[in-house]
Order: structure tokens, then C-alpha cells, then sequence
């Protein structure tokens, strides 16, 4: 990603439309996508090198609270919108 801004309007855009049933949870999604930018790793302790963030990505995919079909749902709906 080029810049600040642009990571934020691509996370949203991609991530802005992740029905989970809590706009909080949604919200953390976009954040820890608009964090990762450039830089995913495909591993949460090398993406996330400061622990509470790290921690709160593990609690967050790994604790269920945002299934992985609704990333997938997401990041397909933000797709076709681009096509």
C-alpha cells in the first residue's frame, strides 16, 4: 500500500461489508487489515510484533468470534464490486 489513507479506504472497502453481528468486531477486522497493508506475513505472530495487538488477532479469528466464512462472504462481495 502507498499510504496511511489508502490502506484504510482499501481494508474498508474490502472488509466494510463483514456481517458478524457486532460493528465492534467488524470494525477490528478493518483495523488489523488496515495494519497489515503490505506487510502480511500469513503468520499472526510475525504479522503483529506488539503482543496486546497480537493477542487481540488470536482472540478475534481464533476465539470464533469471526468465523472464517464471513471473511471469505466479505472479501468475495468486494470482488465482484470491483469487477
Amino acid at each position: 500500500m502507498e499510504s496511511g489513507e489508502s490502506a484504510r479506504s482499501w481494508a474498508w472497502e474490502e472488509f466494510g461489508h463483514l456481517a458478524v453481528g457486532d460493528d465492534r468486531r467488524r470494525d477490528r477486522v478493518v483495523k488489523m487489515t488496515r495494519s497489515l497493508a503490505g506487510r502480511a506475513t500469513g503468520r499472526i505472530s510475525a504479522a503483529f510484533l506488539d503482543s496486546a495487538e497480537r493477542q487481540g488477532a488470536y482472540d478475534l479469528l481464533e476465539g470464533g468470534r469471526v468465523p472464517a466464512e464471513a471473511l471469505t462472504a466479505a472479501s468475495a462481495w468486494a470482488t465482484v464490486e470491483r469487477s
